[in-house]
């Protein structure tokens, strides 16, 4: 009886990972920069996003598209873990977003943030 209820269950779990790696590989490929730019559209409302981003909010946007932890933005900008994720978590409200990395994928897609070229030959 109990295998009967974990078979269903462990099905829906398989599915769901694999749509969180289906996910992760797009939001992934946005980031890479692999989109083509001349297909992107003009995107109203996510250009008024980035407006009510401040100064200080895109800085911390860029620190975390380079793959800074919330500890060490703390760490090098002398400010309060709290802080720091207080901070993020007014970023990803203003962008929309429910997650860092969509929030660094947001940045990477609308040219806030450059992606990086690998210095390693």
């Amino acid at each position: 009886m109990i295998g009967d209820r974990l078979h269903p269950m462990a099905e829906t779990r398989t599915e769901a990972t694999g749509a969180m790696r289906t996910s992760v590989t797009v939001q992934s490929t946005i980031v890479a920069g692999t989109e083509p730019a001349a297909g992107r559209v003009r995107d109203s409302i996510g250009e008024l996003r980035i407006r009510t981003l401040t100064k200080r909010e895109r800085e911390l946007l860029g620190l975390l598209a380079n793959g800074w932890s919330n500890r060490r933005i703390a760490n090098e900008s002398l400010l309060s873990l709290h802080t720091v994720r207080t901070r993020v978590q007014n970023i990803l409200v203003k962008l929309g977003v429910h997650s860092k990395l969509e929030a660094v994928a947001f940045a990477f897609e609308h040219g806030l943030v450059p992606p990086q070229r690998s210095s390693r030959s």
